[in-house]
């Protein structure tokens, strides 16, 4: 009688099928994994990066505020610009909202990282009040205490238009004439040499009641809100001998030089770029001008002004 052996049937070679089909799904489940978190982490920086670009074109917007343009818009009307930088474009508009309030507007996009990793956007806004200041000098020259006159100096309290301004920059009828010099005590003025010229409705003035406080009081602001304004700082001690109003070419045509110290803006073309140009300029000290031009904006000087 013959016996016929039945050899087992294997295993192994499913089982490792098996393994191997296993073993890929979870590689293929950590690469998914790790890749998902890669994203993730790549979509959190540029949003933040977005975020602060869009902060970045307002922040630009207020620092640089071009009273003379803004000012001009009509109310419900809007003004686009741009600000490029190295990780994208911040596009800022600034719609009027009544005579005082604007709203800001900055839309960013990421440009940084391909065509793969940009296109974050993210919007930022904000409301600004424009804060005007309420400066209503008295005479052409106040002061307390002590006055020296002498020198070539001019004071002039009579009101008038500049010759090269006409009368479509001021209104005649609004021209008030003031005294030349108003200081607490006549007594206090001393002068040297007959060379100097005060003038106006009167030439000079008294009054009693001033005293430095009033001075620095400026409508609802103070000295040193002025100074924290100051645009252009000279140190204690300078020496001024010329301002002159300065421009560069660029792409979009000349621009006024707001960067150079002695840019004061232009008196005598108010249609030029620095027409429109009044910086607040602050003297840490003591001051002296010596100079055949002019200048427009706010000079606070720390002390004395020769």
């Amino acid at each position: 009688m013959e016996s016929t052996r039945t050899r087992p049937r294997g295993f192994a070679l499913p089982i490792a099928v098996f393994a191997l089909g296993i073993i890929g799904v979870l590689v293929t489940g950590g690469f998914f994994l790790a890749r998902q978190e890669t994203r993730v982490g790549v979509a959190a920086r540029q949003s933040s990066t977005a975020f602060y670009l869009a902060e970045l074109g307002v922040s630009n917007t207020l620092d640089a505020w071009d009273a003379p343009t803004y000012s001009g818009i009509a109310t419900g009307d809007s003004i686009m610009r741009s600000d490029t930088v190295a990780v994208g474009t911040a596009d800022v508009t600034v719609t009027r909202l009544s005579d005082w309030l604007f709203f800001v507007d900055s839309e960013s996009t990421v440009t940084r990282g391909g065509p793969l990793l940009n296109g974050a956007s993210r919007r930022v806004g904000t409301l600004a009040k424009v804060r005007t200041l309420d400066i209503r000098p008295p005479a052409a020259l106040t002061t307390v205490n002590g006055l020296r006159l002498g020198g070539s100096s001019v004071v002039v309290g009579q009101d008038s238009i500049p010759p090269a301004w006409g009368t479509g920059y001021c209104d005649p009828s609004d021209l008030t004439d003031k005294p030349g010099v108003l200081i607490d005590d006549m007594r206090n003025i001393r002068t040297s040499g007959t060379r100097y010229d005060v003038s106006g409705r009167p030439p000079y003035d008294a009054d009693p009641s001033l005293n430095s406080d009033a001075l620095l009081t400026f409508g609802d602001l103070g000295w040193s809100d002025l100074v924290a304004l100051a645009n252009k700082r000279i140190p204690s001690g300078a020496s001024i001998t010329q301002t002159s109003p300065d421009s560069t070419l660029t792409s979009d045509g000349y621009v006024c030089r707001t960067s150079q110290l002695l840019n004061w803006g232009d008196t005598e073309n108010p249609g030029g770029v620095c027409g429109n140009y009044f910086p607040v300029i602050y003297a840490e000290g003591d001051l002296g001008i010596q100079s055949n031009k002019s200048g427009q904006g706010i000079l606070l000087v720390e002390g004395d002004l020769k």
